[in-house]
């Protein structure tokens, strides 16, 4: 029980010195801005995205139709390129964000800072939700993809042997029984 508390004091203690750290730099604001808005738009642009990509049964418990299961792969990839778009505009976004710093003034670089800022947080929701979509829509069809999550699955089926980490029931050898006659 100590080991416990000790260590959520040191987790503490380590959050608390990173935000002091963030706190320290110009651009707090923008990052501020940004844990609060990239949940509330990767939200809103999910909902958006299983509309545009037909997928709303990914909200309910039913099962796939076969129509859904084949437009998946196309569906899937399609995501996969948007989310690489959206992070690496991300990850041009953030340095030029933090480097320019928005300011409440019309000069150069303030104005840099501010489109960079608004630049970074969208492209980082947009990222998010298609992320978020894509594992959710691939770990209903296929429980072993994508690849990270399948070879976690396989690891934890292998030193348990608990099917239900691989998400299919094992095979059950019939036994033979002798038909009833009528």
């Amino acid at each position: 029980m100590v080991e416990l508390l000790i260590f959520l004091a040191l987790l503490g203690w380590g959050v608390v010195s990173l935000f002091e750290f963030l706190s320290t730099l110009e651009a707090f604001p923008t990052l501020v801005a940004a844990a609060v808005s990239v949940p509330v738009l990767a939200l809103l642009s999910y909902g958006r995205l299983l509309r545009i990509y037909q997928l709303e049964f990914l909200k309910t418990a039913r099962k796939f139709l076969p129509p859904e299961r084949f437009y998946w792969p196309t569906r899937a990839a399609r995501l996969q390129r948007e989310m690489i778009i959206f992070l690496l505009i991300t990850l041009a976004a953030w340095p030029a964000a933090i480097i320019f710093p928005a300011a409440l003034s019309l000069q150069i670089g303030a104005v840099t800072g501010w489109v960079c800022g608004v630049v970074a947080i969208l492209s980082l929701a947009l990222a998010t939700s298609r992320l978020w979509l894509f594992l959710e829509g691939s770990q209903r069809f296929d429980r072993l993809t994508p690849w990270a999550i399948g070879s976690v699955r396989r690891f934890m089926f292998w030193i348990s042997d608990n099917y239900d980490f691989l998400g299919e029931e094992p095979e059950v050898s019939k036994k033979r029984t002798k038909e009833s006659i009528y």
